[in-house]
């Protein structure tokens, strides 16, 4: 009988995360609460654990967060667990050396979780996007707001509203500190590379490489292995399509031709490879 090699906790992070032994795990990937909270949706304010020049008396940020209730009046969404170094040093403590973290955050709160994770000592190698089809504006309709107030005086705000259409997610790439090369900690933890080969995205291969190679040059003739070849497929970027978005890329694109677009997308045949969003918290 085979026997499993993956244990599943479900409880308060911040209460099992102190049972587990240090430098454990390879990786993690979470999605942590975005706290998009603001002063209407009311609540009390907690003060932040320390800001610094403030003696600890200011709530984060400018919309409230911290306050008890976030995304769509959402408990869980609410107060400032993703913002605070303490959680992402529990996380830390965890996992190995040189190994990486993936965080997803909210537009316009996800610079709050950076910071939190750099002070907590994590480094921050890149931010990834996550590119979407499937979102809606949740925008207030100006004009008709104005017809309310003042008995139909609106018209020049016609067409006018508060947001854009949700399309992307940023995802915070990190790294824990680990030895002093590469090459050494994946020795000594088995952990710390990116695998390049695995996520590759296969499709007609670019014409040329502009004789840029990967390895130790940036050019031509100081390294065996090219960025793109026909066997391996395209190098992974930093940024994801959900199938949605995909079809949005491949409809708007193509080949130009002394400045005229041609019908079709060869050159994009690639973009057809979906990366899904990732929820929950997996070490």
């Amino acid at each position: 009988m085979a026997v499993s090699s993956h244990d599943i906790h479900v409880g308060d992070l911040l209460s099992i995360l102190p049972t587990l032994p240090d430098n454990h795990f390879d990786a993690a990937l979470c999605d942590p609460p975005y706290h998009l909270t603001q002063n209407s949706r009311g609540g009390s304010a907690r003060k932040c654990y320390g800001q610094p020049g403030d003696g600890g008396t200011t709530p984060y940020g400018r919309h409230r967060v911290g306050t008890d209730k976030g995304f769509m009046g959402q408990t869980w969404d609410g107060g400032d667990v993703a913002f605070r170094p303490e959680t992402w040093e529990s996380v830390l403590r965890v996992m190995k050396p040189g190994a990486y973290l993936m965080a997803f955050g909210g537009s316009r709160t996800f610079h709050r979780l950076a910071v939190a994770l750099e002070d907590a000592g994590f480094i921050l190698v890149d931010t990834l996007m996550y590119l979407y089809g499937s979102g809606f504006p949740k925008s207030t309709n100006v004009a008709a707001h104005i017809d309310k107030m003042k008995g139909g005086s609106g018209l020049r705000w016609e067409g006018c509203g508060t947001a854009l259409k949700p399309a992307y997610e940023p995802v915070l790439l990190c790294r824990k500190p680990g030895e002093k090369t590469y090459a050494a900690n994946a020795l000594k933890w088995g952990c710390g590379a990116l695998n390049i080969d695995g996520c590759r995205i296969q499709g007609e291969p670019p014409h040329h490489n502009y004789g840029r190679t990967s390895g130790n040059g940036a050019w031509a003739g100081k390294s065996e292995t090219p960025f793109n070849t026909p066997d391996s497929g395209r190098w992974p970027a930093n940024v994801m399509l959900d199938e949605a978005a995909a079809r949005m890329l491949d409809a708007q694109s193509g080949i130009r031709k002394s400045g005229a677009r041609v019908a079709g997308a060869p050159r994009n045949a690639g973009n057809q490879h979906v990366y899904g969003e990732a929820s929950g918290m997996a070490l």
